[in-house]
């Protein structure tokens, strides 16, 4: 595999890091003065590390791990918003005097997101090694 260096994988790269850098920002917000619940938030920012280390990787050209691992990044991060955005969802419908369509609508966002960044990151890696 080549070092990814279209605009393609630059794209990515950037979107990757940049979700990264709003993922860290809201997460740490969401849980300021209550981090009771680590399973939940060190995920997230084993996410943002793994995002942000693939993009680093992809855009400094040094080491051809940076689209795999970027791939890896926005997978984990894509199964970590399907369970937060269907969660979020069960417990509006279950509890819909608590729900809040504004965190459902950003959770599904984040999701879309995360689909987004992994297609786009197994399409460079199927394309660069067909």
């Amino acid at each position: 595999m080549s070092v990814g260096t279209s605009k393609l994988a630059r794209f990515n790269a950037w979107f990757g890091i940049g979700f990264a850098a709003l993922l860290t920002i809201i997460e740490t917000i969401h849980n300021w003065g209550d981090w009771s619940e680590p399973a939940f938030w060190i995920i997230d920012y084993l996410a943002c590390l793994l995002l942000a280390a693939g993009g680093w990787l992809t855009l400094s050209r040094k080491h051809q791990a940076g689209l795999p691992v970027l791939g890896i990044g926005w997978g984990f991060a894509c199964a970590m918003f399907w369970m937060a955005y269907f969660l979020i969802r069960q417990e509006s419908v279950q509890k819909p005097e608590l729900a809040d369509p504004l965190v459902l609508n950003t959770a599904l966002a984040l999701f879309v997101a995360t689909i987004i960044g992994m297609a786009i990151s197994l399409y460079l890696i199927v394309k660069d090694e067909a």
